[in-house]
């Protein structure tokens, strides 16, 4: 999904989740994984990272598990210079060998995202 991140801002993303099937039908067990996606600077180059797995905590979820509430929050890096190339993306990695590739399943729904606002230390209180 396209959108605008500010640099340097923390997010925090609430949403429901549910693991439904393969792309064949078949119960599968999985971790879907929150991928923010932004430009940042590279050794003084601009480049668009489109992977971002650090940002993201992996949800393992089964197909039995039914609708599940994720949290994660990410954090876009201060010396994110565009706004050109911001996507909120979500991706799931499906268990066992690299060569089986799997399509998955699942549904998302009830976004909420928040700005996460830095904790005041008495230095910023003032």
């Amino acid at each position: 999904v396209p959108t605008r991140y500010k640099a340097g801002v923390t997010y925090k993303v609430d949403f429901d989740l549910r693991l439904v099937s393969d792309h064949i039908g078949e119960p599968v067990e999985t971790k879907v994984v929150v991928n923010p996606r932004y430009t940042e600077k590279s050794d003084g180059a601009i480049k668009e990272n489109v992977d971002h797995p650090e940002n993201g905590q992996a949800i393992a979820l089964s197909s039995k598990d039914g609708w599940v509430k994720a949290s994660v929050t990410f954090t876009v890096k201060a010396d994110s210079p565009l706004r050109t190339s911001d996507r909120f993306t979500i991706f799931a990695n499906p268990l066992g060998d690299a060569n089986e590739f799997k399509n998955i399943v699942y549904m998302v729904d009830n976004f909420v995202i928040t700005v996460v606002e830095p904790e005041k230390t008495e230095e910023t209180a003032e």
